[in-house]
């Protein structure tokens, strides 16, 4: 599985389309858009939110060894 963090949602959209990512409900301050081996949140700008999201996103997900995380943007 990889979890992808990107800040903005002009930068999730090309992604959510490519990988046919579909939204989740939940909605605690950040979007999350999953499949079956891709997670991605849209953090916002910044270094806080960017670690926010991050620890939402792995908490969501939980701790799998051989994850990758990517930031992407």
């Amino acid at each position: 599985m990889v979890n992808l963090l990107v800040a903005l949602q002009c930068e999730a959209r090309p992604l959510i389309q490519h990988y046919r990512l579909r939204g989740s409900p939940e909605n605690n301050g950040f979007s999350l858009y999953h499949n079956e081996e891709i997670g991605l949140v849209i953090s916002g700008i910044g270094k806080v939110n960017a670690a926010a999201a991050t620890a939402y996103i792995h908490t969501i997900t939980g701790n799998i060894p051989g994850r990758a995380w990517l930031n992407i943007g």
